[in-house]
């Protein structure tokens, strides 16, 4: 799992803002997830974080897990 969220956070390095932390937390389900998949899933929620940050609108049904 180590290796595949390296190799996708490699090919999504140009969607990573300077000066920002990431996280990535490894799910089971990602084991069987296309390796293409997995990167346009870590792409897509790597510019919603920044979208949200900068103000723009979350999508529907989304908020904080911990609030």
């Amino acid at each position: 799992m180590k290796r595949r969220l390296r190799a996708a956070a490699a090919a999504c390095a140009r969607d990573f803002v300077p000066g920002h932390d990431y996280v990535l937390l490894a799910r089971r389900e990602a084991l069987s997830l296309p390796f293409a998949k997995l990167v346009a899933d870590l792409g897509g929620l790597i510019s919603r974080v920044h979208d949200e940050a900068a103000g723009k609108r979350p999508s529907p049904g989304r908020g904080q897990r911990n609030a």
